[in-house]
């Protein structure tokens, strides 16, 4: 289309051109906006002669391939090819195009750049290489990080064989001999990966563009890295904001997903295999893929699965292993039982048997001792005869009531015991037996050593039995040593065998030697087992006693020992302990110590004054007796005269029978409990049989004692109770120091705080609740009036006032620790002596050196 100069002047004036372009021959300019090219024909000085334009639109880029053709880059049509004679001589438009059917990248062309004879360099969404003898397009590598950072639109630019791109940041020159053919991109890339791998760590992976289709990109993540965010691209920049991604995950289903952002996040993704998959049209197949392998953790890696399993197999033939110990255990337990049962069943018929011959020899015995006929030596052989007769009975009313279980732990009865007076009683008993043989025993009493702390029946059966032995393996007219030694003694002695070693109690030991023809040494070791005997030709007997013997010592915490030698005699030893810590407190039945009982006998200054109300004269005359020795004790018959002798002087401790004349004692301790003068004295009720004591708990009985009375218990308790009122005075103390801080109307009711916490100072049950229950008032009310007048919480005062008299019943050396402790109000001995020292710094037995 041909235009005037005129016209072209005016015209030009009011383009906007995108491109100018000079020819390198000189024969005039192009010029390019959106619709058209403007073609000015220049004469020799420059100034255009002829003008004309092609309808060539959105023009991006002209270069001249050779003299005889240009290519023409285009925003929307790809590259438009035209002969320079058609350009300038005016001819018809004849144009050759190369659009994405012709292999193309896009129809987007940015720039457009001669490399050489007949080839060209295209800068679209790729850097593509146009060869014009074939029309063939190649993709080029320009190992620059391009999708990341996009060459400018207009930039390249050759020179001397060196190509130069403006990039988005900065520029880079490639050596045009250098580029490398690569692999076309896809519509839609991925570009890369970005993981959290902590709280503040951030990891990104850059997926190449150059990838093979035939090869899939596979990315490995960490299992902590399940949060992957996946970046992807098309890369027309110019209208990234108008796009629409499709994406999947393709082992989640078909169905697509759309977003217009260039990137998608994914969270908590499960240790496994994901394929990625996206593009710009679903229907077209030109999409890009990556496959994301989240590792498992450690512990679930097919090694470690392999290991679980292994360990699982461990396990269960571990099981099955004892499962079948377990089930040949059980098979041997019920034979046991079985055998245990026989030999119960043949003790207890033994047993049955022996008591009928028994029986014959007791009664005639007994005739015979209440007989006049003998006396002198003869009457005290028949005492011997008689006590061992009574021994046998014993012997065999434990085989038929505890079928033979003489080994219970449960059942020892540990008091002080003489040995000197146990081992005489003893040697009276064998007498007969060492003048048949006539064996002479030495035994001289240590008075040093005469007491220790035991079970009598369990030391003396155990002594009995080692004498039996010595007696029986004695030669004639030969002598017995017995003598009470040291432990060290005997530990010291290499030669002597100990069928245990290592004790945690100090012992003493009782020594019993015989001077007969010994034991072999290869026969030492098994004389303690049961049924085993020396010579079975020669030895009667089960041969029981020794093991019998052994049992019994290690009941009772302590251990036996041997030396012997052939024809040299025999020298056994029991070693016991002789303090009353080796056992524990409810064995001990009677503490009956040296100590304890010249304390107990002493006379004291002030003695406690006992009300006696006992209708019973007999047990009433018992009970003065044992009791005016520590105690004045005044005795009625009633609860009538008790009232009286009550309103006339006042007691330390009341004693009385629950059956009295008209009235019963609960009624005597209900009448002296409202008394106010009374209400403090500490009460015993005794009753022939069990009552039901929970109904008159508020009536606050100290204690109760059943029949057949025990004596020594009674006396225990009363030391407690009158030590216990001896304290009581310390309410009147504390009441009356606080005088000043409490208000007269709110010093009844800290009076009446005082009281109920002495009256039930023993019971561990009675804490908070119960006072403020008792009181009438809330726990919140108690906790604030306690805080202003005590400077303590009720809690705090309960315990601190039952320590404190704890502390005075230790320091009076009269009671155990766990008869303080319950006498307290605690539950266990253990308790009370973990909160002591965490008061007082010390244990309970220590309490006197704070004095």
């Amino acid at each position: 289309m041909e235009i005037s100069l005129g016209d072209m002047a005016s015209l030009l004036e009011k383009i906007e051109a995108n491109v100018i372009y000079a020819d390198p021959l000189d024969r005039g300019l192009l010029i390019a906006d959106d619709r058209f090219l403007y073609i000015l024909t220049c004469d020799a000085q420059g100034l255009p002669v002829a003008t004309r334009k092609l309808n060539l639109s959105r023009i991006s880029g002209i270069s001249m391939v050779n003299k005889r053709l240009y290519a023409i880059a285009t925003l929307n049509e790809g590259v438009k090819l035209i002969t320079a004679d058609n350009v300038w001589s005016g001819f018809a438009d004849p144009v050759t195009s190369i659009m994405t059917s012709d292999g193309l990248s896009d129809n987007r062309v940015n720039d457009v750049l001669p490399a050489g004879p007949d080839q060209l360099i295209l800068n679209g969404r790729e850097v593509q290489l146009l060869d014009l003898a074939t029309y063939r397009l190649t993709h080029l590598d320009l190992a620059i990080d391009w999708v990341n950072n996009p060459i400018i639109r207009g930039s390249g630019y050759l020179f001397q064989d060196q190509l130069y791109f403006g990039l988005q940041d900065g520029f880079v020159s490639i050596d045009l001999d250098k580029i490398q053919p690569r692999m076309p991109l896809k519509d839609c890339q991925i570009t890369g990966i970005e993981v959290n791998s902590g709280p503040s760590e951030k990891r990104t992976l850059q997926i190449p563009a150059n990838r093979n289709d035939s090869v899939t990109c596979q990315v490995h993540l960490d299992h902590k890295e399940n949060n992957p965010k996946i970046y992807f691209t098309d890369f027309d920049y110019t209208r990234s904001h108008e796009k629409i991604y499709h994406y999947r995950i393709k082992e989640e289903g078909e169905q697509w997903h759309t977003t217009s952002s260039y990137w998608v996040n994914f969270s908590h993704l499960s240790p496994g295999t994901y394929t990625f998959e996206v593009c710009t049209d679903p229907a077209d197949s030109n999409l890009d893929s990556i496959e994301i392998v989240i590792d498992p953790p450690f512990y679930w890696t097919p090694l470690a699965r392999v290991f679980y399993t292994a360990i699982l197999l461990v396990v269960i033939a571990t099981i099955g292993y004892h499962k079948r110990n377990w089930d040949r255990l059980r098979m041997a337990l019920r034979t046991n039982e079985k055998i245990h049962q026989f030999k119960s069943d043949f003790f207890n018929q033994v047993a049955h048997e022996i008591r009928t011959p028994l029986s014959l020899v007791t009664s005639p015995l007994k005739e015979l001792m209440h007989s006049e006929v003998f006396a002198g030596d003869e009457k005290e052989k028949l005492q011997v005869a008689q006590k061992n007769t009574n021994r046998l009975e014993g012997l065999v009313d434990r085989l038929v009531h505890q079928n033979f279980d003489i080994l219970d732990y449960s059942k020892l009865k540990i008091e002080y015991l003489d040995i000197n007076k146990i081992i005489g009683d003893i040697l009276k008993w064998y007498a007969l037996n060492l003048e048949n043989k006539n064996i002479k025993v030495n035994f001289k009493p240590s008075p040093g050593a005469d007491h220790t702390w035991g079970d009598k029946h369990v030391l003396r059966t155990a002594i009995c039995n080692i004498l039996d032995n010595a007696i029986k393996y004695s030669d004639p007219a030969g002598n017995i040593d017995i003598r009470i030694v040291s432990c060290q003694k005997w530990m010291d002695m290499e030669k002597a065998y100990f069928l245990t070693r290592h004790v945690p109690h100090e012992l003493m030991g009782i020594e019993i030697q015989d001077h007969g023809k010994g034991i072999d040494p290869s026969k030492i070791k098994r004389i303690f087992n049961r049924f085993f005997q020396i010579n079975t030709i020669t030895d009667n007997g089960p041969g029981m006693g020794l093991s019998i013997a052994r049992d019994l010592v290690h009941l009772s915490h302590g251990a036996i020992a041997v030396r012997s030698g052939k024809n040299l005699g025999s020298s056994f030893i029991i070693l016991v302990p002789y303090k009353k810590e080796a056992y524990k407190t409810d064995q001990i039945v009677i503490d009956s110590s040296p100590l304890l009982n010249s304390f107990n006998t002493a006379k004291q200054v002030h003695q406690p004054a006992i009300l006696l109300v006992q209708p019973d004269l007999e047990l009433k005359t018992y009970l003065i007796d044992q009791l005016s020795s520590e105690h004045v004790v005044t005795a009625v018959d009633d609860c009538e005269a008790a009232v009286e002798i009550l309103e006339l002087r006042t007691f330390d401790l009341i004693i009385s029978e629950y059956y009295l004349p008209n009235r019963n004692g609960m009624t005597l301790c209900e009448w002296i409990r409202n008394n106010q003068d009374l209400q403090l004295v500490p009460f015993i009720l005794i009753s022939s049989r069990e009552i039901d004591y929970t109904r008159y708990k508020n009536t606050y009985v100290d204690r109760h004692l059943g029949k057949p009375l025990d004596i020594e218990l009674l006396k225990v308790n009363i030391r407690s109770l009158t030590d216990k009122q001896k304290f009581r005075s310390k309410g009147q103390l504390v009441d009356s120091a606080l005088k000043a801080s409490i208000r007269d109307d709110e010093r009844e009711l800290a009076r009446q705080i005082i009281t109920l916490l002495i009256n039930n100072l023993s019971d561990s049950s009675f804490g908070v609740d119960a006072l403020s229950k008792s009181l009438g008032i809330s726990n919140r009310s108690l906790q604030l009036k306690m805080k202003k007048w005590f400077k303590k919480s009720p809690k705090e005062f309960i315990n601190a006032y039952r320590l404190e008299y704890a502390a005075d019943l230790l320091r009076s050396k009269k009671f155990k620790i766990n008869e303080v402790a319950y006498s307290s109000g605690f539950n266990t001995p253990a308790h009370f002596s973990k909160i002591f020292k965490d008061k007082y710094g010390v244990n309970p037995s220590e309490i006197n050196d704070l004095i």
